[in-house]
This record gives structure tokens, sequence and C-alpha cells, in this order.
């Protein structure tokens, strides 16, 4: 079959009648080779449009993520800001009210005393005043005003609270107060109680340095002095700064969420040698969705330092005596590493008391477990 030019071959294609001295199987076997190479050709342009477009929008996507990843670290540094303008709002609010504290004593008496034993008509200044002339003593104190402490309670004697503006009276009666031991009542002075709890962790350790006169061991509100030092392990706990990139990877084991008188409680476990290792765990945890909007996110740890010399401490997030209970739970099933738990509840909710203790231990312990 001879090959016809190309413009009378396109003319030809486009006819259903088959030309002249032409095979007419051949014929259609060509006019169908060349249809499915104008459908190819057709496809391939197109496709090359779909492919030139999904590059223009994968550039644009490359943009975009870069843009959130610039947002990202801004949000990072937002929260490393917001982090450390909290705590230091949180000393300057435990200093305000330490400084509002100061001039306060607060009296406790033995349940089985009838001295002091409440009633409707009781005059609390001219109580205290009584309670310091006939248990110690001392007379000629000015007690600007004085009440009971906490919420009343048929079988419970409250204790008393007193504020006095003079601080030579003061310290004449807080010395005087070793005479009441082995008699039931005894006098302390009103500190927060973030640093009340402080207090409580360092009080073992200054009794066993005040065994030795030579320590010369000082408990000084929260602060443990020995041999005139600060012994940093009884101060305000602090977590070492982070400087490293986030994400960090550790392994966090948590329990399962448990829901306890409004409150929504949660256990984490993690392995630690170091407090650099404590600092990752608690700031790999509290970027999490889940974690950042709890109340609370408290912790303690026990770790081994290179002198083999056990550091243990806490901290209770301002859920005051959450992580003292869980350094014991720790102490007491020899727990290493560091335990940390969360309490998600209504802002101003209040506390549901030392069952919340044992809901937390108990979720920190089904964690360390897994």
């Amino acid at each position: 079959m001879a090959t016809p030019p190309p413009e009378d071959l396109d003319q030809a294609m486009a006819s259903d009648e088959i030309p002249p001295d032409t095979n007419p199987y051949l014929w259609h076997a060509f006019r169908a080779i060349r249809k499915d190479h104008e459908e190819h050709t057709t496809r391939y342009d197109s496709l090359e449009l779909r492919t030139k477009s999904l590059e223009e929008s994968n550039l644009c996507q490359e943009s975009e993520i870069d843009k959130l990843k610039n947002e990202m670290e801004i949000l990072r540094a937002q929260m490393k800001r917001n982090q450390i303008a909290q705590i230091q709002q949180q000393d300057e609010i435990e200093d305000l009210k330490a400084r509002s504290m100061r001039d306060n004593l607060i009296f406790n008496f033995k349940p089985s005393s009838q001295n002091y034993a409440e009633s409707k008509t009781e005059d609390s200044v001219l109580m205290i005043s009584g309670f310091l002339d006939r248990e110690l003593g001392i007379t000629g104190v000015y007690i600007q005003s004085a009440h009971r402490l906490g919420k009343y309670a048929p079988d419970k004697l409250r204790p008393m609270i007193a504020r006095i503006p003079d601080s030579a009276n003061r310290m004449k009666i807080l010395r005087a107060n070793s005479r009441l031991t082995g008699t039931g009542y005894f006098i302390t002075q009103q500190i927060p109680s973030s640093a009340t709890e402080r207090k409580l962790f360092a009080l073992p350790e200054y009794k066993l340095k005040k065994e030795n006169v030579q320590n010369n061991a000082i408990l000084r509100m929260d602060k443990l002095y020995v041999r005139g030092k600060l012994q940093t392990q009884f101060t305000r706990t602090s977590l070492p700064n982070h400087t490293d990139e986030l994400p960090i990877k550790k392994v966090i084991k948590a329990s399962k969420e448990k829901s306890e008188s409004l409150s929504a409680f949660r256990g984490y476990y993690s392995e630690a040698s170091s407090l650099q290792d404590v600092s990752d765990v608690h700031t790999q945890l509290i970027c999490k969705p889940e974690v950042a909007r709890a109340s609370h996110v408290l912790y303690a740890y026990r770790i081994m330092d290179a002198n083999g010399k056990m550091v243990e401490n806490f901290d209770s997030d301002r859920d005051w005596g959450t992580g003292n209970a869980l350094l014991n739970l720790m102490r007491e099933k020899d727990i290493r590493g560091v335990c940390l738990a969360t309490r998600l509840c209504k802002p101003g909710f209040s506390h549901i008391g030392k069952k919340r203790f044992s809901i937390i231990n108990d979720l920190c312990f089904q964690a360390y477990k897994k």
C-alpha cells in the first residue's frame, strides 16, 4: 500500500471512506493506532500539567511547613518565658505571703485541754494572753487580733492564730516554746503553705544535724543552715535550665486517667539518672496537649549522684502535700527515677484532702510497674 502525503492522510483519517487501492484491514488497524496515539498524547499533556501543578503546590506546602516550624519555635520560646515568669510570680507571691504572716503565731492546744475549749462567746485575745501567762509566765504582750483556724468540728480543738506586731515579744515567745515540750502544747510561726511543706521535708535532717552541737544547725522558716552554710537540698525545688532543642526523646510511661471529686488524675514514670534527665522528662511532659491544660503538674525524683549519694526532692506545684507524699511512696517502694502526676480540676476548686495522696501514689505506681 502506497503511503499518501501527510495532508491527504489526515484528511482521509477524518473520513470514514477507505481510499482506493487500500487494504481495508490495514486501513482500520492504522486508523486505530493513529487514534490511540492522539489519545496518549493528550493524556501525556494533561499529566504534565498536573505534575507542574503538584510541584507548585508542594513548594507552597514546604513554605507553609517552614512557616509553621517558625511559629512553633516562637510558641516554645513564649512557653519557656511564661514558665520563668510564673516561677518568678510564685516566688514574689510567696514572699508577700511570708511578709504578711511574719507577725502571726499559731498556738496549738492538746485536745483534752479544758482551759482552751471552744465556745461561741470566747474572747480569743484574752485566751491567748491567759495561755502565755499560765503556761509560759509571759505577761504584757500586746496582741492585735486572734481567732481560731480551720473549720469547726465538734470533736476537734482548733488552734488559734494571734497577730503580735512587736518582734521582740514574738521572739521571746518562740524561745520559750521549748518549755512546752511534753505538755501537748506548742507554738509555731505562720509561714506560707509551700514553705510549710518544705519545712516538714527538712525537719528530720535538722533534728539529725542538731544532735551534734558543732554543726550549729538552724532551721529558719523552710531553710536549713549547717555551720552557716545553706543546705540547697532543702530550699525551694527548681528544675535545672534546659537549653537543648525540642522534642526530647524520653520514654515516659503513663497510667490510665482516674476521675474523683470533679478532678481528673493521671500518673507518669520515667527513668532518670541525673537532674538533666529530670528536667528533660518534665519539659517533654508539659509539652503534651493533655498535660498542658492540667491544673497541677507535680513530681518527685530519686537519683544516685556520681558520689553514690541519693539525691531526692519534689515539687507539689501548689497542690500542697502531694509532692512530699509521692516522694515518701518512692522511698517506701525504693523507686529510682522520676514520678510525675497531673491533676485537672476547675479553677478555684478546693483540695479533696489526703484522699488525693493515695490516688496520685496509686496511679504513679501503676505507671512505674508497666
